[in-house]
């Protein structure tokens, strides 16, 4: 028995692709290669859309005694002390600089303060730094910068360990703290080595607001390093939301480029949690401006507000209880089916970049050649666990993108994956 597509979703996907926003035009040989290809460039140190920076981190170590964990990211600060895998403490607060602007020197001072009554029992304190930085090769880091929620005057350009061990001294604390700094996407690969299981090699995917993966290189090919260091292996910090070799972008992207402060982070702006709701936002708009949908509901759809991706996932789970429907008075069965499929077409490229960008960093790694010993690949953030069987699409997206590759992998998730990956964070010096 023939089944025939669906006529509204026929109608979304020539839309769509009048526009430059064709799922399958990403279907294409040359993508892996030429991904592949800026990833050695970038480790090489030569002119690359992809960063590929070095952690200076090795993984897969659990520290004997008690190891103290802060965890900085979004609008929440965590601290947490744990004894090998055991938590023994642990407190949120809110992220300092939120709720109004401070200075560099309060920031260190107020976080000395929460995290002195543990520092007696550490040797090492590992901070998981989710925000743009540049990692050091004696562990610490350099804050580039934060989010636009967190104000904080003066702070970028400093190095966070050592301003935190500043605040440390003058509050009491007699000898320097080893202060290693990593970011969510290492954290997250960390995490997979607690499952105990044999795998060849980890990669860490976060997809949230923002997108990145990072993956274990052998540290003879990460050239820009000019063979410095004597550990075989390193976590590398690929950058990947950086990508822009050869992108197709649609009307849709361009316009949202064109709104953006950052013109970096193309690839990102076509993935992630933070900007899937303003994509459709846009294309909703055009579609009412063209008559795509009918005249009362291009009406309401010229002017409608902007959707964010939880508001755009409630859509998909059930329509009728979404806020898109309740707050406006669309009732046409078909542009109503016509905004699911706008809704459901952008997460089926989001999830297919995602995992053409995930292939390649598999290939790139070399591992998972053996079913005996897959790949773990540890997946972590809002939009990968959260929107409506985004999860299982990656996957299988993966698989097709790999079939015939020999490249066996196996999905990890841990709870509080970046505090249990910071803890086997062990710098390579």
């Amino acid at each position: 028995m023939l089944f025939q597509m669906n006529e509204s979703r026929r109608k979304v996907i020539n839309f769509l692709s009048s526009h430059g926003l064709d799922v399958e035009s990403y279907k294409k040989d040359a993508f892996l290669p030429d991904f592949i290809s800026e990833c050695e460039k970038g480790l090489a140190g030569e002119e690359s859309s992809l960063r590929m920076l070095p952690s200076f981190i090795e993984g897969g170590h659990l520290p004997m005694g008690f190891v103290l964990v802060i965890d900085l990211g979004g609008t929440n600060l965590r601290v947490h002390l744990l004894r090998r895998e055991e938590l023994v403490f642990s407190k949120r607060y809110s992220m300092l600089g939120v709720h109004q602007e401070i200075t560099k020197e309060h920031f260190f001072d107020q976080l000395a303060e929460y995290i002195f009554p543990l520092v007696e029992h550490v040797e090492e304190i590992k901070c998981c730094f989710s925000y743009p930085a540049e990692i050091q090769e004696d562990g610490d880091a350099k804050i580039l910068s934060l989010a636009k929620e967190v104000k904080i005057k003066g702070i970028e350009g400093s190095l966070l360990g050592e301003e935190l061990n500043k605040s440390l001294l003058k509050k009491g604390v007699k000898d320097k703290k080893k202060i290693i700094i990593l970011n969510d996407t290492t954290a997250t690969l960390l995490s997979g080595y607690h499952s105990y299981k044999r795998y060849s090699s980890y990669i860490g995917v976060v997809l949230g607001t923002g997108f990145n993966v990072a993956y274990i290189e052998q540290t003879n090919n990460i050239g820009k390093l000019k063979g410095k260091f004597d550990s075989q292996e390193m976590i590398i910090n690929t950058e990947a939301g950086c990508y822009s070799r050869n992108i197709i972008k649609s009307t849709f992207d361009k316009i949202l480029e064109e709104k953006t402060l950052a013109k970096e982070y193309m690839w990102e702006k076509m993935i992630s949690g933070a900007y899937l709701g303003e994509l459709s936002t846009i294309a909703l708009r055009i579609g009412a401006e063209e008559n795509f949908f009918s005249k009362e509901s291009s009406k309401i759809l010229k002017d409608i507000s902007h959707i964010n991706t939880k508001a755009l996932n409630e859509y998909i789970i059930d329509y009728q209880k979404s806020e898109i429907y309740l707050n406006n008075r669309i009732r046409n069965e078909s542009d109503l089916e016509k905004i699911y499929f706008v809704f459901h077409i952008m997460i089926e490229r989001s999830v297919w970049l995602l995992a053409l960008a995930v292939a390649s960093i598999m290939i790139k790694s070399n591992g998972g050649r053996s079913p005996l010993a897959p790949l773990c690949i540890s997946i972590d953030g809002s939009t990968i666990n959260n929107v409506k069987n985004y999860k299982n699409k990656f996957y299988l997206s993966l698989k097709e993108i790999l079939k015939n590759k020999g490249i066996f992998f196996y999905f990890n998730q841990v709870e509080d994956a970046t505090i249990r990956g910071s803890i086997l964070a062990k710098s390579i010096l």
